[in-house]
């Protein structure tokens, strides 16, 4: 869909597909995380002593590296955690959907060519582009993150038993 209205976007960066991964990983991240940032925690701040969590946090910072590695921009170690995390804030203080707040930071981040280090406040951008990311955030939603929240405690568990 992004093909279909790029000419029709102002970025200052030839970067804009890079600006996509980042911030759909962090979504990705934020949406099979957020039972874990939702939950009770412990005096150390995270929830209690969970093997799967643990198994998240440390998938969450491989792809990362990834992402740093193969990216056109540079963006610090920790900032697809923290970006997955203010997802979570969001929801709780129920201050903006987070995927209201995935939209925006994504329009934004692909305008400025890297990851935007807070939500910008009334984004001006290309009505096709608006759309575009308006009507696939429901679809990625309702099929590929159900998917990618199945895989992944699918995998734990086989990991788990050895069969990895």
């Amino acid at each position: 869909m992004l093909t279909s209205v790029e000419k029709t976007f102002e970025t200052s960066s030839s970067y804009p597909y890079d600006c996509v991964a980042f911030e759909a990983a962090a979504f990705c991240h934020y949406w099979v995380v957020r039972e874990f940032l939702n939950a009770d925690e412990d005096e150390d701040g995270e929830p209690e002593g969970n093997d799967y969590f643990e198994c998240l946090k440390n998938s969450a910072n491989i792809t990362s590296s990834l992402l740093s590695s193969k990216t056109g921009f540079a963006m610090p170690d920790d900032l697809l955690m923290k970006r997955s995390i203010a997802y979570s804030y969001e929801e709780k203080c129920k201050a903006v959907r987070p995927e209201e707040k995935f939209a925006n930071l994504l329009i934004s981040s692909m305008q400025s060519g890297s990851p935007t280090k807070r939500s910008p406040v009334g984004i001006q951008s290309s009505l096709p582009l608006q759309l575009c990311i308006a009507s696939y955030i429901p679809i990625f939603e309702s099929t590929l993150l159900a998917e990618f929240k199945k895989a992944a405690r699918v995998m734990f568990l086989a990991d788990q038993e050895g069969a990895l």
